[in-house]
């Protein structure tokens, strides 16, 4: 309702996991405490307002798994106490903001499945980000060279994009944490580097497989848990259209084991949850 915007002193509203509709109105972006907003698994449409900017103090921002439209506002790039912003599961297009680089206290990213084009920003990769989800989006052209400045990353996924190019060499110490890093179902190709390989990876999804069987793969990775297809091309339409990650096209791990990677089954994540193995400072490298 309008009227949550004369709730001068109103710091947290959890209203996930109802049948709620219409616009998040203007008037919440009056609400200047504002340090919880959780509106995720809704029916809200229309967008988000660029006063998100406003919110000073926002620290957890949820509103995935809604209808909402438009461009992400590049005013997010204001929230400089925001920890944990969730996206995804939406109709958002345009582009990634470079802006998400000014939120020096994110941790979780949560973007994917929605219409969002363009390049990944290499701003995004900070030193706190813990879970970056990308997949399942319209994003083109390389993995960004400093992606592994994000030394602390438990989770990366890219799957299902347009993403080009061979994943970047690491330096030492450099993502010595990630835990699962999806890349499949894009149009990368090349030999995955050892750099990365000596890391304790459980989930590394990538397109190792040839295509239909035959010829060789896009990806050559000796550190690959699960090998998809290589798809021969993508479609240009929506993230819906994109291949489906069939256990029928997996060359190890068993289908039982095949975790799903629909927006829908996202666990519930609650602010008090603290990333599992975050450090709280970088590893130094050995002489």
């Amino acid at each position: 309702p309008k009227k949550v915007g004369e709730l001068s002193k109103l710091m947290h509203i959890d209203m996930d996991n109802n049948q709620i509709t219409g616009a998040i109105p203007e008037e919440l972006y009056s609400n200047l405490d504002l340090q919880w907003v959780h509106l995720k698994n809704n029916f809200l449409s229309g967008t988000i307002s660029d006063r998100i900017g406003d919110l000073s103090k926002i620290a957890y921002f949820w509103t995935s798994s809604n209808k909402l439209v438009g461009t992400i506002p590049t005013t997010f790039g204001n929230c400089i106490n925001l920890k944990w912003l969730e996206l995804q599961n939406n109709n958002l297009s345009g582009p990634i903001p470079e802006e998400f680089g000014n939120m020096k206290s994110i941790i979780n990213l949560y973007v994917g499945s929605n219409d969002l084009t363009g390049t990944i920003p290499s701003e995004i990769f900070g030193e706190n980000m813990t879970n970056l989800h990308l997949n399942d989006n319209q994003l083109s052209g390389p993995v960004p060279e400093n992606y592994g400045q994000s030394w602390r990353l438990e989770e990366l996924w890219l799957n299902n994009n347009k993403l080009t190019g061979t994943l970047p060499i690491i330096a030492e110490g450099e993502l010595s944490y990630l835990v699962e890093l999806r890349i499949n179902n894009n149009k990368m190709t090349g030999e995955v580097d050892n750099s990365l390989c000596q890391n304790n990876l459980d989930v590394f999804h990538a397109d190792c497989h040839p295509p239909n069987g035959e010829g060789e793969p896009h990806i050559v990775c000796s550190c690959c848990t699960t090998c998809f297809s290589s798809p021969s091309s993508l479609p240009s339409s929506s993230p819906s259209s994109l291949p489906s990650e069939s256990p029928s096209l997996l060359l190890s791990s068993s289908p039982s084991s095949f975790p799903s990677e629909s927006p829908s089954s996202f666990p519930s994540f609650s602010p008090t949850r603290s990333p599992s193995k975050r450090p709280s400072a970088r590893p130094t490298p050995s002489p």
